[in-house]
């Protein structure tokens, strides 16, 4: 994470995409999505997290990660999450290129969604690949988290699993996509 600079500013943005959007226990809004100075997917990408106090009729974002500001790792594909404690999940991936075999999936989390100044943890990594879709809890608590190595290795569409609230998070299976039909295998 780093402060923001005139490079993110919402005149310097010429690209966008992949939002998410979650609802702390409260009602407050919060949206994410990645950015960039050029139009195109490549190491001026970083990850934009706003917030609303006033039920979405303005933002004001709260968080821009970008891990090495002018490149060559660009920051990706977020996604935010409540998770069932009320703790809310920032999640995104970062790489240099489009290399899924080396793309590390990240996360942030605040325990008080609710406020409109939350306090975030550090980032921390969770695991290699890219997270496109939302976790889903299960029945017995655990979380899986669909993670994709994308069309680069074998077993790329893998389930990352944890039973301890996210203090951990451990490989469960994959489906090993074969290689003349793999695109992107971005699952949930």
């Amino acid at each position: 994470t780093r402060t923001s600079s005139p490079n993110h500013d919402l005149t310097s943005r010429k690209f966008q995409g992949i939002p998410s959007l979650a609802i702390s226990p409260e009602g407050r809004p919060w949206a994410t999505w990645y950015a960039g100075i050029t139009p195109d997917e490549d190491q001026n990408n970083y990850v934009v997290l706003a917030s609303s106090g006033d039920d979405g009729k303005s933002w004001t974002e709260k968080l821009i990660i970008d891990p090495d500001g002018e490149g060559p790792v660009r920051a990706f594909d977020p996604e935010i999450w409540l998770d069932p404690t009320g703790k809310l999940w920032l999640f995104w991936a970062e790489t240099i290129g489009h290399d899924g075999a080396n793309e590390q999936l990240w996360a942030k989390t605040t325990n008080d969604p609710d406020k409109e100044n939350s306090e975030w943890s550090d980032p921390m990594r969770i695991t290699t690949g890219v997270m496109m879709c939302k976790p889903t809890v299960l029945s017995n608590g655990e979380w899986l988290l669909p993670v994709s190595t994308w069309r680069e290795t074998d077993n790329s569409a893998r389930i990352i699993v944890s039973t301890d609230q996210g203090k951990t998070f451990t490989l469960r299976g994959a489906c090993n996509v074969p290689e003349e039909m793999r695109s992107y295998d971005e699952h949930i």
